[in-house]
């Protein structure tokens, strides 16, 4: 216990507790309908997504280089993230519990957490990597958020409008759901929870949309790509 509280491994502690707290907030979102992993993983940059498909060829740039070293876009980015803050914590207080143990005192947190970082990084690309081959259909059928227009989704949280995005559901070709953040392309029009409509552009992280033409429309794009 004494070890848990010490001031030299409370960056250690807070990035434990900051993982118990990210599986709750993901637990509450899922129980609400909603997918706190779908809306992160769907606001990186798009050539992170690109570098799942052997016919993209576009040039990272240096966040998607160090997003892609960790698994991200191979791997949930909730997962990853969860997993590095694990074994940065862990790294941290095993380091001071050797050094304790050796010197009878602790290294200053600092110092401590610069080879826990780099122990909990490394280790953290081997777990995504190995997540990411025991995963292959993450790789297989990964898409990118481009394809998303023209597809259409459900609107899971919003009165939305111009200005004021909201939350929709929407299932790919390969019906792996995704979560996106909408807003519609008219002015001055309104989507409501519950509302089926279409993807129609994208701005940023953010996708325009229209209400859906028609049902038979949706009908026959979920037919088409044969999960229906």
């Amino acid at each position: 216990m004494t070890l848990i509280l010490a001031e030299a491994t409370r960056p250690f502690a807070v990035a434990i507790g900051v993982v118990m707290a990210l599986a709750l907030l993901e637990a509450v979102f899922l129980f609400a309908g909603h997918a706190l992993s779908g809306l992160i993983d769907n606001i990186l940059p798009d050539h992170v997504h690109a570098d799942v498909h052997a016919d993209v060829h576009a040039e990272p740039s240096a966040l998607g280089s160090v997003l892609s070293f960790f698994g991200i876009g191979k791997v949930p980015v909730m997962v990853v993230l969860i997993v590095l803050l694990t074994l940065f914590g862990l790294a941290g207080f095993v380091l001071q519990a050797v050094v304790h143990m050796t010197t009878g005192s602790y290294l200053p947190a600092l110092i401590a957490a610069v080879p826990a970082a780099i122990a909990g990084g490394y280790a953290t690309r081997s777990v995504a990597l190995t997540i990411g081959r025991l995963m292959p259909n993450l790789e297989t059928s990964a898409v990118t958020r481009d394809s998303f227009v023209g597809r259409a989704a459900v609107v899971t949280l919003g009165d939305i409008a111009a200005g004021k995005p909201g939350q929709a559901k929407l299932r790919d070709q390969h019906a792996q759901v995704h979560y996106l953040m909408i807003e519609p392309d008219r002015p001055g029009e309104r989507l409501t929870t519950g509302q089926t409509v279409l993807i129609v552009g994208q701005r940023g992280h953010i996708f325009l949309a229209i209400p859906a033409p028609s049902q038979a429309l949706v009908d026959a794009q979920s037919k088409g790509d044969g999960y229906e």
